[in-house]
């Protein structure tokens, strides 16, 4: 993932601004993604323990 940004921002040819706009973008998926993960680890705790 850092790798992969570190490409993009290589190749990219935006200004630095934009740069860190897309950066910040990118932190936001990863974190509503953990999010979702999290949530989704926990439903499967309560199904677990129903069963």
């Amino acid at each position: 993932m850092a790798l992969e940004m570190r490409k993009y921002c290589e190749n990219c040819s935006q200004p630095l601004q934009d740069q860190g706009v897309a950066f910040l973008f990118a932190l936001m998926n990863v974190h509503s993604v953990q999010t979702v993960l999290k949530k989704w680890s926990r439903s499967a705790q309560i199904v677990g323990e129903n069963l």
